[in-house]
């Protein structure tokens, strides 16, 4: 496995994880 794959996956991982966390505090702004 090289770097730069390796970088992708992190790169992913994080934006899925922000777009995670964008999801809820839009629920927790939309349903308090």
């Amino acid at each position: 496995m090289s770097n730069y794959h390796l970088g992708y996956i992190i790169m992913i991982m994080l934006m899925g994880l922000k777009h995670c966390v964008f999801k809820i505090s839009m629920a927790m702004i939309l349903w308090p």
